[in-house]
Parts: C-alpha cells; structure tokens; sequence
C-alpha cells in the first residue's frame, strides 16, 4: 500500500497547484494501472493484448476478468475437466488460443463457440483420440498433430467454413473414406498437412471437397498406389508432397488437370521407372527411389523440368544412361542457385561393381559403357534414335556470342532448305518460368540470334517447329550467357590501382 501512499501526496501536491481537474486525471490514470495490474492472474504474464500462462505446471483454468485476444496455455497439464468451467463474458475476444503440450483428451464439452472471434486454436500435442468438436465457424487455422486421432473428422471440420490451414500431422489416420452426408464442402481450405499418419488409401470424394487446395502434405504415410482422378477436384494445386510412402508407380496422366502444379515430391518410394506424360514442374524430386535406368529415348518425359533430383537411385551406368550423365552435368550450375543436398542432385552408380558407389561428378562419361554382348544392341539403339531424331528433333545447340546474345543452331527439318518454316522460341531465366518469352518467327535457315539477355544468368531454350500437319517435337538447351565484360574489366582495372596505391604509399 506504500506506493499507492506516495501516489496521494503527489495528488494532494498537484491539487494545490493545478487544481481538481488534474487530480481527476491522475485518479483516472491510477485506477486503470491498478486495475491492470490485479488482472493478470498469478505466475502468468500479461502484456498489451496477450495472456501468457504457458509452462506454469496448471491442472486447471482460474477465473479471467479481464479481456485478452491471445490465450497461451501452452505447455500445462489440462485436462477434459479443466476445460469444462470458462466463462463466456471472456471469450468472446479471444482470437488466437493456444493449449497446446496438455494432457486433453476426447473434448466434447464445452465447445468452441463460444469464441466467437476466434481465427487460431492450437490442440497438438495432446492426447486427443477421437475429434467432436464444434468449432466456431470464423476459425481460420487449427493445429491438430501430435494427437492420436485415427477417423478424420470432417463434418466437424466443415463447421468452420472459413478455416484455411489444417495440420494433421503425426496422428493415427488409416483409411480416409468418405461419410454418407460429406457433402460439405472446406471451400476456403488452402493448406492441409496429412504427413506422419499410417494413410494407406484416400478416396477422391474426400479431396473433392476441398476444391481450393494449394498444398497437400501426404509425406510419411503408408500410400502404395494412386488411383486415376484422384486429385482432379483440386485444379488450383500448386504443391503436392507424396514423398517416403510405397508407390511403386505413377499412372499417366494422373496430374493432367492440375494446371497450377508446379512442386511435385516423390523421394523415398519404390518407383522403378521414370514417370511418363507428367506435366512440367518447378520442381521434380525422384530422389532414393528404385529406378535403375532412364533410356534416351524418354528424353522428352525428363526435359524440361527446371529442378529434377534423381540422387539416391540404384542406377545401372552403362551406355544407355550416358546421355543421362551429360545431362545432369550440364545442370550442376543449378546447385550455386538452390539450396539442393548434393546427394539428392547427383546420382551414384549401383552396379556394375567397378563403379559402385561412385558420384556421377566423378566419372568420365567414357565409362560409362555397355558389355560385348550389348554392343549390337547400342548400336541398334542409337541408329534408332538417330533415326527418330532426325524426323521428330530439332537437335537445338547454343552459343554465347555476347554477353547478352545468344546464337542458335538447329538441324532444318526440310528436305529443301529453301522452304521457309515456321518456329516457336520459348526462353526464361532458370527459376523463372511464370516469366517466360514467346517468340514466333519464320525462317529458310537453321538459325536465329537472341538478343537483350542478361549477362551472367543461366537460361532455359526451347524451339519447335510449327507445320500445318503437326507440331515437331520441341528441343531445349540451357545455357549460361557470358560475363558481362565491362564489370570484369572495372574489377581488374581496381585491382591495378589498389596496388599502385599500396606501392608509392610505401
């Protein structure tokens, strides 16, 4: 009571040279610090709009009176019973609420209506075995792993028709089949995290109901297969992990209707062969699966993908996988501009014994060969291809000759060169695909300069030629255009001064 005590005499002080109303004021002001004060329950902290009674060894919820927008409760030992008693007048404020790292399990009541302004409920890491929950309809994220909950619950789910962000990760979720009544649809879901369950099959009405999803964490289940549509409600797809499960193959065409898709991983499975007809990724991640051998010939399945990880698999290095090597080398400038694991990046050969365990940056391509007996069969292989590439590919080469032009060069199709043909040139800068020039242009001969490039920058080029029968394969390069001459010639000429500088100073 001391402090208060010192408070009234500067009152008294003030009130005999300013008057009554500056009394009121402090009075005011003191009533709202103290008040502050006896708010904030014991051992907790509480600061601006935030109630913290994370880690305080509590068994029980007390009594609030006063109204916060974030709750943290985190990091106790609440139980079902401790939930039971909160009072209403106190929630209705609350937006974010955090019990997180407690003891709860099969919460039925109360529910979470109550908060009506809620956006934001954490309820991992609990003990959490079944969900019967109602939730407010406003909540846009909720924190579900960590629990041990093994049916989704999705007509409780869809009570909160606005919810963004759902993390289900690390529960115990099997089958993921559809309810009679599923109907409802998560129309504003945006984010679903499913990684760390035992999910061994999803069916399609399930996704169906989530048509605005843009990232789908499937990682660490049990999945063997994926049935054709499956994701073919979920258009605005951009994101889809189905990394460390048991698909041994991929059918063709199963991301076809997912024109947004552009991060597809596929690490840690048991793929055995390079999946065909996928659209083009930003990023393919085939790293440590099974594949042993991706021949020529599926060329046009594996190019262009702008990141493509292949490191892990047991590959056979042999001559039918040489070109794979000239291809992967080609690409390692792709590891100074990403954050890529190198063992993800370059391959190491399995098999034959001279080269197992070798990393494919340290081996000559000349090793890269076939035995006695295959010989005719390379020699068959290549005549074929050749022969397929001289109807179908243009066998597109580039040359840097400028820092910011590139000259290039491409086997003409026409039996008669004088024919004029018709071309679609498609280039980006590496990792900047949704930037990406068109050009068109017709032309007798069998090259084309590109001009206004920026020096020093890794490009991806495409061409095709057009005809009124049909579209020829198109064929791609990628480059690194030239240092831009003048900036080294300044750094040089620095150099050359700092030394002078140095030798007359001493």
């Amino acid at each position: 009571m001391s402090k208060y005590s010192i408070h009234v005499v500067l009152f008294t002080t003030n009130t005999c040279c300013g008057g009554i109303n500056m009394l009121m004021r402090q009075l005011q002001l003191l009533a709202i610090i103290v008040g502050i004060v006896r708010a904030c329950p014991e051992d907790c902290k509480c600061f601006s709009k935030t109630l913290d009674c994370s880690f305080r060894r509590l068994k029980e919820l007390f009594n609030i009176h006063d109204n916060y927008q974030i709750w943290n409760f985190s990091g106790n030992s609440l139980d079902t019973k401790a939930m039971i008693n909160i009072e209403p007048s106190v929630t209705d404020s609350v937006q974010i609420f955090d019990i997180s790292h407690n003891k709860l399990c099969n919460v039925k009541e109360p529910s979470f209506l109550q908060f009506s302004q809620l956006r934001e409920l954490n309820l991992s890491h609990n003990e959490l075995n079944d969900f019967e929950i109602s939730l407010p309809q406003g909540l846009e994220v909720l924190y579900l792993g960590n629990n041990l909950i093994h049916t989704w619950p999705h007509l409780y789910l869809a009570q909160a028709s606005q919810v963004k962000k759902i993390h289900f990760d690390h529960n115990l979720l099997n089958n993921m089949s559809c309810e009679a009544d599923a109907n409802s649809l998560l129309h504003r879901l945006i984010n679903l995290d499913l990684s760390y369950n035992h999910i061994e099959r999803i069916d399609k009405c399930i996704l169906k109901t989530m048509p605005d999803l843009t990232d789908l964490n499937l990682s660490n289940n049990k999945l063997s297969a994926i049935k054709e549509g499956l994701f073919d409600s979920n258009t605005q797809l951009q994101k889809l992990d189905l990394s460390k499960n048991m698909l041994r193959k991929i059918p063709g065409g199963v991301f076809e209707n997912l024109p947004n898709l552009a991060y597809l991983f596929l690490s840690h499975n048991k793929l055995v062969t390079f999946p065909l007809h996928l659209p083009v990724f930003e990023v393919l991640d085939l790293s440590f699966n099974e594949i042993s051998c991706v021949k020529e010939d599926k060329k046009k399945d594996v190019y262009p993908h702008e990141i493509l990880l292949l490191g892990g698999n047991p590959f056979h290095c042999d001559c039918k996988i040489r070109w794979l090597k000239e291809f992967i080398e080609m690409r390692e400038y792709q590891l100074h501009y990403f954050d890529i694991p190198e063992e993800k990046f370059i391959p190491i050969c399995h098999s034959p014994y001279n080269l197992f365990n070798e990393p494919w940056n340290m081996l000559s391509t000349d090793l890269f060969v076939c035995d006695y007996d295959n010989i005719h069969e390379e020699e068959d292989t290549i005549f074929e291809n050749s022969e397929h590439e001289s109807e179908d590919n243009l066998k597109l080469e580039a040359v840097n000759i400028a820092e910011n032009s590139v000259k290039l060069q491409w086997k003409n199709i026409q039996v008669i060169s004088l024919i004029e043909s018709t071309y679609q040139l498609k280039y980006h800068q590496f990792g900047h695909r949704n930037k990406e020039t068109i050009r068109s242009f017709r032309s007798t001969t069998s090259s084309y300069v590109l001009h206004n490039l920026t020096a020093g920058t890794a490009y991806i080029i495409c061409l095709q030629e057009v005809t009124s029968i049909s579209n020829k394969e198109l064929d791609c390069v990628e480059l690194i255009t030239a240092e831009d001459s003048s900036v080294l010639a300044y750094l040089f000429f620095a150099c050359i001064l700092s030394v002078l500088f140095f030798f007359f100073r001493n």
